[in-house]
């Protein structure tokens, strides 16, 4: 772990810098999204277009459930809090787990975080819900203060979990960019390859640096 990723553990170890630190970059997002509308509009959208796309398919599809792997500081929860009536969210690594649970407090009762594994823990959360779900797939190892599994990326588990839920989900993968670039990830057509044998009848594309399944 590098010198700024052992800061980033030593001050957000105190709830009050860290719940700062949400206020502050809640803030920064709107900055952020503007300089790449504006400035750099290229493939990779900052999270409020990311968020602004999970809404869209959220409304277009009618759907009610959130589940996000990867909570990493609770970001994306905390931008779509208000577009769901549940949100569950896996987190691998305990230390991001315990500062989400404490932006996430008992005022919140809608939603849900879990710490472990998401290409094992997946399975029992969807197989669980009994309406169609967005599932939000953005658990990777990426350096600093996130954790890695097996692998830099569950995604061939998490799919595998996912097939066998009964209902016609959406399902988004963030990072699109790096399939096939980083050691461990499958190559994007093996993605969809692996997305058409194992999902009757899915539709699979990739836009925006997401890789977009509806099943």
């Amino acid at each position: 772990m590098d010198l700024i990723s052992r800061l980033k553990r030593l001050l957000y170890s105190y709830r009050a810098l860290f719940l700062f630190r949400c206020k502050f970059v809640g803030y920064y997002r709107h900055v952020e999204l503007f300089l790449w509308k504006f400035l750099d509009p290229g493939v990779n959208p900052p999270l409020l277009r990311k968020k602004r796309i999970i809404e869209e398919y959220a409304n277009s599809y009618n759907i009610n459930v959130l589940v996000e792997t990867g909570t990493y500081y609770g970001d994306m929860v905390d931008a779509l809090k208000n577009q769901f009536d549940r949100i569950y969210s896996i987190e691998l690594d305990s230390r991001l787990y315990t500062v989400a649970r404490w932006r996430f407090d008992s005022k919140h009762h809608h939603i849900n975080l879990l710490n472990g594994d998401s290409g094992r823990l997946l399975e029992h959360t969807a197989l669980g819900l009994e309406e169609p779900c967005i599932y939000w797939l953005d658990a990777h190892y990426s350096g600093g203060v996130t954790a890695r599994g097996d692998t830099d990326t569950p995604i061939i588990g998490e799919l595998g979990q996912l097939s066998k839920s009964p209902h016609r989900n959406i399902i988004l993968i963030d990072d699109a960019r790096q399939f096939g670039i980083i050691q461990s990830y499958p190559t994007i057509s093996e993605l969809f390859a692996y997305v058409s044998k194992n999902f009757k009848n899915a539709t699979v594309t990739m836009e925006q640096d997401i890789v977009r399944i509806i099943t």
